[in-house]
């Protein structure tokens, strides 16, 4: 019914594993910013693979960012179909199901006036992007033909003959002893009846909202008895309507079957732009950089970034923030391409590798989501695959060990990662010995060298950055090996990261000297207790 407002046609599409989601954080901040359906977190689980899909949707992306209420007005034109079901099924020719006649007569409504609002929506903001222009194209498709005109005027006639009910007939079944024993809706009236005053007494003593007769029958005391009452109000006007059976059976006989489902699948899709929209609100208003990237030829393998961020951390922090408190996020250049495809990240623990390396996925997925990514600059080659191996927990390795899960894992995803994918290492191999861990990653290293596959190995073995120049020599070819590090200044951590040699017993230096546990601080300290 409508056109995708996510793929084309011709879109190349590649699922993700929901583990590279989970090791990036990109799942905590779409589950709080989707809140329509679970099934709306499954869309970042599905990467572009095509420039066409993802420049579609960073020009739709553009006319939502631009125009801020426009997607809360398409969200609020659909949103009446999230909790409205549409039901199927087979009618005799007695009409005897009223609760779906209403039901339907909903459904239809909501859909024509649907419709209605989503042509004036679009024709108000006249959208720039070919994918909204689309969307415009079906609307008014749907509108000037035939059987939506016809569905106006059937739907204005079942609106009519509803409108005529004023009131119903009871027909009451008298007992030999003239006690009434059964009681049954037997008409329909287009005019409201007068009651008697003792009627009218007892009737007012009932509150508004109470069931209609059955249940509270017997407060009608003072005026009659009924022993045996049995029925449903809705079912027993059905008999009263008997007069209309042709109208109303011939019109659940046309529109049992409307379907919902587009509308609903439409507003799936606006709401995972609202939710990404939201999110890069929330970065802009609060100063943060965010940026369309340039796209570049995929064999090109290459990536540059200027003052890129954790967004993920953004977000939590920023939600967390106090009013006027703006926390310090910092931003960092980074480049991978031609100079240095395989990453070495050494510093200190908490120093923010884990974190920069998120980034850099995040920003990879962003991209091939067809949304602004968390940089003031880009420029980025597509990947096949983004490929994640973080540390596990001991209980999801009792069976193997950690050390061993963490070799199987990585085996598993050199196997399948190729020179156009992303593989990101977090502190990997650090299950068993120093001098066993890095012989280890030495020979990871120079295998994914070798198969020319890009990738950041964050991690605690400094000796790794020290060896990427004898590699670099001893294996040519256009994947070169490049150490970065994450600042440590004055006893602190900058948390900026920067091309050169590890920090190595400089930085531990520091450190030691920060939590005076140099030979030099202990022994004076000795002489002080002294």
């Amino acid at each position: 019914m409508f056109d995708s407002l996510l793929w084309l046609k011709e879109s190349k599409i590649r699922n993700i594993d929901k583990e590279v989601i989970k090791d990036l954080n990109l799942h905590i901040i779409y589950k709080k910013l989707i809140e329509m359906s679970k099934e709306n977190e499954s869309i970042i689980y599905k990467l572009c693979m095509d420039e066409a899909t993802i420049k579609y949707r960073q020009d739709i992306m553009a006319d939502f960012m631009e125009k801020p209420d426009f997607i809360l007005d398409l969200e609020n034109d659909l949103k009446g179909f999230w909790e409205l079901k549409s039901k199927n099924g087979k009618f005799s020719n007695n009409l005897t199901n009223l609760y779906f006649l209403i039901d339907l007569v909903i459904t239809v409504e909501a859909s024509i006036n649907c419709v209605e609002s989503l042509n004036q929506t679009l024709s108000y903001y006249k959208p720039s992007s070919a994918g909204l222009n689309r969307l415009k194209v079906n609307i008014d498709e749907i509108i000037n033909k035939d059987r939506f005109k016809q569905m106006k005027k059937d739907l204005k006639e079942i609106r009519y003959i509803f409108t005529k009910i004023k009131g119903v007939e009871l027909s009451i079944n008298m007992s030999p002893v003239m006690r009434p024993y059964e009681a049954q809706v037997t008409k329909v009236s287009e005019y409201k009846y007068r009651y008697p005053k003792a009627f009218r007494k007892v009737s007012t003593a009932i509150e508004v909202n109470e069931k209609f007769l059955g249940t509270y029958l017997k407060n009608y005391a003072p005026v009659f008895s009924i022993s045996k009452i049995n029925w449903d109000l809705l079912d027993e006007i059905e008999y009263g309507l008997k007069d209309h059976k042709a109208i109303l059976k011939s019109f659940m006989e046309k529109y049992t079957k409307i379907d919902t489902e587009p509308f609903i699948s439409l507003l799936r899709e606006i709401t995972f732009y609202k939710s990404s929209c939201d999110l890069l609100k929330l970065m802009k208003i609060n100063e943060l950089p965010i940026c369309k990237p340039q796209l570049i030829p995929s064999d090109e393998r290459k990536m540059n970034v200027t003052d890129c961020y954790n967004i993920s951390l953004a977000y939590e922090m920023l939600s967390n923030k106090e009013e006027d408190d703006l926390p310090e996020i910092i931003c960092n250049d980074f480049e991978m391409g031609q100079e240095g495809r395989v990453i070495i990240l050494t510093g200190a623990n908490r120093g923010g590798k884990t974190t920069f390396t998120q980034a850099i996925g995040q920003i990879q997925i962003f991209a091939q989501l067809g949304l602004l990514i968390p940089a003031r600059k880009a420029e980025l080659s597509l990947v096949d695959g983004v490929y994640t191996h973080f540390p596990l927990l001991e209980k999801e390795t009792i069976n193997l060990g950690k050390f061993g899960k963490e070799c199987e894992d990585f085996s598993r995803l050199f196997r399948q990662a190729t020179n156009r994918s992303l593989l990101l290492l977090n502190e990997s191999f650090s299950g068993t010995s120093h001098l066993e861990s890095l012989k280890i990653a030495e020979e990871v290293i120079r295998a994914v060298k070798f198969k020319k596959i890009r990738m950041i190995y964050n991690t605690h073995l400094h000796e790794l950055g020290l060896m990427a120049h004898r590699i670099n020599e001893e294996l040519e070819n256009d994947t070169h090996i490049k150490s970065y590090v994450v600042g440590f200044s004055n006893g602190k951590n900058t948390y900026k990261i920067y091309e050169g040699q590890p920090l190595g017993m400089s930085h531990a230096r520091e450190i030691a000297e920060k939590y005076k546990v140099t030979y030099t601080q202990l022994v004076e300290r000795l002489g002080e207790k002294s």
